[in-house]
């Protein structure tokens, strides 16, 4: 490590110490600076000054004081031997062009520092002047209708149950589980929350009866070989399963909105082809005989109605708001779109249905969507996740883990959808994967 520098100040001012006490013990213990600084000092102006210092170290030290007999009554003298103090050398250029850039600094500091004073003391007079300015009262228009005392109409999107398939724990490392039980308490669930919402969370104080649409694949049907082989329930027996819960929901939705109107449409699964048909796709499916089969069970009931459209896609209003509602599997887009996985198709098969309707003379305020397994909401609509929640095949595409869940929208005559609730119906999947070895 270098020797530190030490200016010609501090040189000049350890000699005059060491001068004034006699010795550096002295003008260290006197001044209270370590003796070894006062000794570097020392030596750097020695080398600087030659005969600043004489270099005789016997006796005193370099400054001797004598004292003679004083008489008797006066105060001591004391008498310091004169020292020849040589005339100090010229300043060092670098030490004055040192010194003036730090003044220099010094004095754009300062400048700047009175500069920030000025700005607070002017912005504080602002405040102050804020602060004793009169306020007038702000005039609050009423709440909207919407958010109290409204009419609402409650619309709720249940597709995608996928009733049959079974999906096991293990194979998942414990994200998920499904069967027909476990479809049974998601299914009711549904409807309790719907109730629910509609009571505590909405401000309305009525509705306007409530939709229930019916989006397709209410049953996971034969239409691969795999689910063939692993539903606990093949078509047929899996529509009187599902035909049960929904009859009992819809009685439940009924006795609370006083009246609902069902409208069905199918989906790819409940085909009863082995392959999916353009001509006769309403037909064709198990899913049309399960919406047939649910109104023969309120042919009584007025208070209940049905729309099962033949073409396969419901066109409905709500409160005067038109909405599309289509299974998916139809809308003219599929595959994923790498990173952005299926938020991207989905999108583009929302765009090719609102130009198809609406060229051809159809409003299309909010289009409902499913097949896809993937909750969201878009600038044009909706598309409902699935009740099976997250499966093998989903982990193969390696899509994003979700929880099994379903639409619930109040539709308001002013602003369409005015409340939307995500319905969750299972917990969000968590992996737990074992690190035992088994024989």
């Amino acid at each position: 490590m270098g020797t530190p520098f030490r200016s010609n100040e501090e040189c000049r001012a350890a000699v005059d110490l060491v001068k004034l006490h006699g010795s550096i013990s002295a003008a260290s213990k006197q001044s209270g600076t370590p003796r070894q600084t006062i000794q570097a000092q020392i030596r750097d102006a020695r080398g600087r000054w030659p005969g600043c210092l004489p270099d005789a170290k016997s006796g005193s030290g370099w400054a001797k004081t004598t004292e003679k007999p004083q008489p008797a009554g006066e105060k001591p003298r004391i008498r310091v031997k004169a020292v020849c103090q040589p005339e100090p050398p010229p300043a060092d250029p670098i030490d004055l062009r040192r010194a003036r850039d730090q003044a220099a600094f010094l004095k754009r500091r300062v400048a700047d520092l009175e500069t920030q004073l000025i700005e607070r003391e002017d912005a504080y007079k602002q405040v102050v002047q804020i602060s004793r300015a009169q306020v007038d009262t702000v005039e609050w228009m009423p709440a909207p209708a919407v958010l109290r005392g409204s009419t609402l109409l409650p619309l709720l999107f249940a597709s995608d149950f996928q009733c049959g398939e079974v999906i096991k724990p293990a194979e998942l490392d414990g994200m998920n589980a499904y069967d027909k039980d476990i479809f049974a308490e998601r299914y009711q669930l549904m409807i309790e929350k719907t109730i629910n919402l509609a009571e505590h969370h909405t401000g309305a104080s009525s509705f306007a009866g409530a939709i229930y649409a019916r989006g397709g694949d209410a049953i996971s049907g034969g239409i691969h070989a795999e689910l063939a082989e692993t539903d606990d329930l093949s078509s047929v027996p899996a529509v009187r399963w599902v035909m049960q819960q929904e009859r009992e929901g819809i009685r439940r939705l009924r006795d609370k909105f006083g009246r609902v109107h069902v409208i069905s449409i199918p989906g790819n699964h409940g085909r009863n082809t082995f392959k999916s048909h353009s001509k006769g796709y309403v037909e064709h499916s198990y899913e049309t005989l399960l919406a047939w089969w649910l109104q023969t069970q309120f042919d009584e009931d007025s208070r209940v109605t049905f729309d099962t459209p033949k073409s396969g896609d419901a066109y409905f209003d709500a409160l005067g708001w038109k909405f599309l509602m289509a299974h998916g599997d139809r809308m003219g887009s599929r595959g994923g779109a790498g990173y952005v996985g299926p938020a991207a198709t989905i999108a583009r098969g929302h765009k090719k249905l609102y130009d198809a309707w609406t060229t051809t003379g159809m409003v299309v305020d909010r289009i409902l969507t499913g097949h896809l397994h993937t909750s969201l909401k878009l600038e044009r609509g909706y598309a409902n996740g699935a009740m099976s929640g997250y499966n093998e095949y989903a982990r193969d595409l390696q899509c994003f883990p979700d929880a099994a869940k379903q639409w619930l929208l109040f539709v308001s005559e002013k602003i369409c959808v005015s409340h939307a609730f995500e319905l969750q119906l299972s917990d969000p999947p968590k992996r737990s994967v074992s690190t035992k070895w088994a024989a």
